[in-house]
């Protein structure tokens, strides 16, 4: 019997106004050679040698595709430290960053998970098929599901 593990991964953006509207998008996002590195690393180190966790959301205004090799986004604007929820026994979690009403200024084409707070590893990276633009009447909150199937 041979069985696969794989990682899928999802981003939701969700913004809320002023008004009480909450949008919602969702789509597909690609886990990079450094964040399979990542998690190999993470499953077979151990002590010093394991990698710190993915833990921070960081948004951009790249708009070049996303690819296996990308360590960075094209051009990062914000990073926020995330939350991690997982339930034990489950196969998915997801990591969400929110930042506060008017944080977010501009177009946002892109965002991906890193394990600092500056640099890092990235784990994965997204270009949203439909930039987003923060304004001061929005709250923006971007969460990462991944499952393992």
């Amino acid at each position: 019997m041979t069985t696969k593990l794989n990682l899928k991964g999802t981003a939701r953006t969700i913004l809320t106004h002023d008004d009480g509207t909450v949008e919602v998008f969702e789509q597909h996002n690609m886990i990079v050679n450094t964040g399979f590195n990542f998690i190999i690393s993470s499953m077979i180190n151990s002590g010093n040698n394991r990698p710190d966790p993915m833990g921070y959301i960081a948004l951009g205004t790249g708009d070049t595709a996303a690819a296996a090799s990308d360590t960075t986004l094209a051009n990062e604007t914000y990073r926020a430290a995330g939350t991690w929820n997982w339930t034990a026994g489950s196969k998915s979690f997801t990591l969400t960053a929110s930042w506060a009403k008017g944080a977010v200024l501009g177009t946002i084409t892109e965002a991906g998970v890193f394990n600092a707070a500056t640099g890092g590893t990235m784990l994965d990276r997204l270009v949203f098929s439909t930039p987003f633009t923060g304004a001061s009447d929005i709250q923006y909150t971007q969460q990462l599901e991944f499952e393992i199937a």
